[in-house]
C-alpha cells in the first residue's frame, strides 16, 4: 500500500520529526511511502535513509497578512500545487493520501482530484486568528476520511468535547524506545563534550526558537537558579527557522544580560544526536507560554528517564502527572521555573521517582513501533475508498 505524505515544511520541528518517526516505522514491505516537500531541507536524507521517496512540490504556508496581491498568489500556486501532488498520486499508485499538520490545506484538495482518501493528522491546537483556525476545522471536517489528532487535548480543543462521535482518532506522538532510553554513561558523555566539571547540575531545553517555546522564560530562571547553584549550566539546543536569525541574536544577549556564563547555546541537534542529548539531563525543561498541543520534548524525556519540569497550560495537563512523573508550574513565570527545576537538585527520591514513572509511561503511550501500528489500521480499513 502506497502512502503519499505532505508536509508544508522541510525544517527541523516536532511535526517534522514526528512524520520522519512515523515513515522510519513503517510496516515494510506492506506499506511503502512517498513524502512530499516543499523544497529541499535537513531531513531529506533522513527521509530517503528510511526508505521513502522524496519529492518536492512547492507548497506555501499559511500568512495572516491583508494583502489581497498574497492571498491571489497563494491561490494561483494552491491550484498548481495540489494538481501537482494529484499528479504524482495517480503516476505513482499511491493509495491514500497523509496530510502532516493542520494547516497544510494542500492534501484534501489533492486527494479530492486524484479520487483517494485522505487522513489528515493536526498537531496544532493554539491556532490564531480565531477565523483561520474556525476555517481550518471546517476544511478538515469536509476534507478528511480520517481525522487523527496527537492528543486529547488537540481533538477537544478543536473539534469540541464530543469529539468522539465523528471519524476523529488520537493517537499521541511517540519515539524508538530503542534509542530514547535512559543511559547511565550518558551524563558523563554529555559534561565531556562540552567541557563542563563531572560535578555539575545540567538542565536542557530542545526546541526551534519560535517565541512561544518560552526560551526567554528558560534562561532567567536560569539566571535565578545560579545564583544559588554556582555549577548550574542550562543547555539550549535548536535554532531558529530562516528569516528569525535576530531572535536567537536577542536570546544570547537575554543571556548574557541575566545568567552570564550560565547557558550554553548548542546549536541544532540532529536526530541521531538528540536521544543522548536528552539523556545526559539532569532535568528536562518544557517552556512553552501558549498551550503545547503535544510536545514531543514531553515523550523524549520520560522515554530516557529524565525528570521533567512542564508548564501547567495545554497537552502537559494531559500527559503529565505532577510530582508522579513530572512537574508542573505556573507557565511563564521564571521563578516557578526555577522553583521546579531546583526541587528536582534537591530532592533526589522525587527525582528518581519521576524519572521510572516517566519511563513506564513512555513505554504504555509513546512507543513509535505501537503508535504506528494504529496508524496503519486506519490505512487498511480505508483501502480501496475513493475521495476524502
Amino acid at each position: 500500500m502506497k502512502i503519499l505524505f505532505t508536509s508544508i515544511t522541510s525544517e527541523i520541528g516536532g511535526a517534522d520529526l514526528a512524520l520522519l518517526a512515523a515513515v522510519r516505522n513503517l510496516s515494510r514491505p506492506e506499506f511503502q511511502p512517498i513524502v512530499c516537500l516543499p523544497h529541499d531541507g535537513p531531513l531529506v536524507a533522513a527521509f530517503r535513509a528510511a526508505g521513502a521517496e522524496v519529492r518536492f512540490v512547492p507548497m506555501r504556508r499559511l500568512k495572516n497578512t491583508l494583502n489581497p496581491l498574497w492571498h491571489l498568489g497563494f491561490l494561483r500556486d494552491y491550484r498548481a500545487s495540489c494538481r501537482r501532488l494529484a499528479e504524482i498520486a495517480r503516476s505513482e499508485g499511491a493509495d491514500l493520501i497523509h496530510s502532516n499538520t493542520l494547516p497544510n490545506v494542500y492534501g484534501a484538495r489533492a486527494a479530492k482530484l486524484a479520487g483517494l482518501p485522505h487522513v489528515w493528522e493536526v498537531r496544532e491546537l493554539d491556532l490564531r486568528p480565531k477565523a483561520v483556525r474556525a476555517a481550518l476545522v471546517f476544511l478538515a471536517r469536509r476534507g478528511a476520511a480520517r481525522i487523527v489528532c496527537m492528543s486529547g487535548s488537540i481533538a477537544a480543543g478543536l473539534f469540541g468535547r464530543e469529539w468522539q462521535k465523528e471519524p476523529i482518532s488520537v493517537i499521541y506522538g511517540a519515539v524508538d524506545l530503542g534509542a530514547f532510553r535512559p543511559a547511565s554513561t550518558a551524563p558523563t558523555r554529555l559534561r565531556g563534550r562540552l567541557g563542563l566539571p563531572p560535578d555539575s547540575r545540567v538542565a536542557g531545553i530542545w526546541c526551534r526558537f519560535d517565541e512561544w517555546k518560552g526560551l526567554p522564560v528558560a534562561i532567567r530562571a536560569a539566571g535565578r537558579i545560579a545564583k544559588t547553584t554556582p555549577r548550574f549550566r542550562l543547555l539550549v539546543a535548536g535554532g531558529p527557522t530562516a528569516g528569525h536569525e535576530r531572535y536567537a541574536e536577542k536570546l544570547k544577549r537575554l543571556a548574557q544580560k541575566v545568567a552570564p556564563d550560565s547557558v550554553i547555546f548548542t546549536g541544532w541537534l540532529s536526530p541521531e544526536e538528540t536521544p543522548a542529548f536528552v539523556a545526559g539531563l539532569d532535568v528536562a525543561v518544557h517552556a512553552s507560554t501558549r498551550p503545547e498541543p503535544f510536545g514531543l520534548v514531553i515523550a523524549e524525556a520520560m522515554s530516557c528517564g529524565t525528570p521533567l519540569v512542564a508548564p501547567r497550560i495545554g497537552s502537559p495537563l494531559e500527559l503529565v502527572e505532577n510530582e508522579i512523573d513530572g512537574l508542573l508550574y505556573e507557565a511563564g513565570k521564571p521563578e516557578a521555573l526555577a522553583a521546579a527545576i531546583k526541587r528536582f537538585f534537591d530532592e533526589p527520591e522525587l527525582r528518581e521517582k519521576c524519572a521510572r514513572a516517566g519511563r513506564a509511561k513512555a513505554e504504555r503511550l509513546f512507543d513509535i513501533k505501537k503508535n504506528v501500528r494504529q496508524l496503519e489500521e486506519i490505512y487498511r480499513s480505508l483501502a480501496g475508498r475513493r475521495g476524502p
